[in-house]
């Protein structure tokens, strides 16, 4: 059915308002008049409305997983562990309810050998996040830490970085400590995010490194101290076991 140019105009002055969804749902009402001309007026509006919720989210949901990086497509229902693999039903359903999100704020550190799922939970939790509007960055550690080393002698650009990191609600480091000792500009810059996000937004951290093993990693000195304790307090650790899933 073509629709009438006053219908167009409406439909274009909707979608300059950034209503698409409302205007998509006029579209289809309108093209459609035989079915909706028994539908009242409020529950008509009441559809374009509900039509832009859905878009908006939709929307919202796609930027977020855009902006968050995240490395592997994967969600908590296609994940597979098993009852001996370190992890609960009771584990997952936590993680899965953001809680320590939002409201109980808690690190998350992820312990375990090469292809146990480390990198497979933390990118489910982060899509997770990302469905429930959360803003999330996931990192691979040695992209990170490259980037700061790119930046060590940019003040200017250093601030930008450290800025657009702490906005996040989450972030993630996949693979802590898989290079080695971190650079000192590393561990400054490491300590200054938790510093900045301790108890307030929290962080998640894989590593084939035991929670005895960061110590080690970061050497003895009160800035490693400070950094291991904004780590671990408050925080939830699971360790995955078993046999390499790859």
């Amino acid at each position: 059915m073509k629709l009438l140019n006053n219908q167009e105009e409406l439909i274009v002055r909707l979608n300059k308002l950034g209503m698409i969804g409302m205007a998509d749902d006029l579209r289809n009402q309108l093209e459609n008049e035989g079915v909706y001309s028994q539908v009242s007026f409020v529950n008509r509006i009441d559809q374009m409305v509900s039509c832009q919720e859905v878009y908006s989210a939709n929307r919202k949901y796609n930027r977020l997983v855009k902006n968050a990086h995240i490395r592997d497509s994967i969600t908590f229902n296609q994940l597979k562990f098993e009852k001996d693999d370190g992890i609960t039903n009771d584990d997952l359903a936590y993680l899965a309810s953001n809680i320590w999100a939002t409201d109980d704020i808690k690190n998350i550190i992820i312990i375990g050998s090469t292809g146990v799922g480390k990198t497979a939970l933390e990118s489910a939790i982060a899509y997770n996040l990302c469905k429930s509007g959360i803003s999330v960055r996931c990192y691979r550690w040695g992209d990170f830490a490259n980037d700061v080393m790119i930046r060590m002698n940019d003040t200017k650009s250093m601030a930008l970085f450290l800025k657009q990191i702490v906005k996040y609600s989450v972030i993630t480091f996949d693979d802590f400590g898989l290079q080695g000792k971190l650079d000192q500009k590393v561990e400054e810059t490491l300590f200054h995010i938790l510093d900045l996000r301790w108890r307030l937004k929290p962080v998640i951290i894989t590593s084939q490194l035991k929670i005895e093993g960061f110590e080690q990693l970061l050497g003895k000195s009160t800035q490693s101290d400070a950094i291991i304790d904004r780590l671990l307090h408050p925080a939830k650790v699971i360790t995955l076991q078993g046999a390499s899933r790859r």
